[in-house]
């Protein structure tokens, strides 16, 4: 019996430790961080962030956005944060941090800037600018850019 019983942990472990690599895996795309969404994907629900967290594996930056890894988060992973945290239906990268994206050198701004709607209430995130825009213009946005549809 104590053998039977020990099956369902080694599967439990392996699967944990599969959600867990699908889930790096993933966040190498974006800079080394996931939205909650994105981790469900993985099969990666709550209680296992809470875990990965409470052992200091993964880190919360807000209420959106994890960390893989408890470092300062890049560039790229400071852009995703910026759109998850302000809300990924209504903001989208734009100015400098935009064009930075796309491959600008030689203008640096610290900030990360991103751009919704007018109407859009958004609460204040430390290291972002947000700006308001009365409308989006058809194909303003590209895929590959945080926020932009398709991403």
């Amino acid at each position: 019996m104590t053998t039977t019983a020990a099956m369902p942990s080694r599967t439990l472990s392996c699967s944990t430790a599969h959600r867990r690599r699908r889930a790096r895996e993933l966040a190498d795309d974006f800079g080394g961080v996931l939205s909650r969404a994105l981790l469900r994907t993985c099969d990666v629900d709550h209680e296992l962030v809470r875990r990965e967290i409470a052992a200091e594996r993964w880190m919360a930056h807000g209420h959106q956005t994890v960390a893989m890894t408890t470092a300062p988060l890049g560039t790229t992973a400071r852009r995703w944060h910026a759109v998850w945290e302000t809300g990924l239906k209504v903001a989208a990268l734009d100015g400098v941090s935009a064009l930075h994206h796309a491959g600008l050198t030689g203008y640096d701004d610290e900030a990360v800037h991103v751009s919704v709607k007018h109407t859009a209430e958004v609460a204040a995130l430390d290291g972002v600018r947000i700006h308001k825009v009365i409308r989006r213009v058809e194909h303003e946005l590209f895929r590959g850019c945080p926020g932009s549809r398709g991403t």
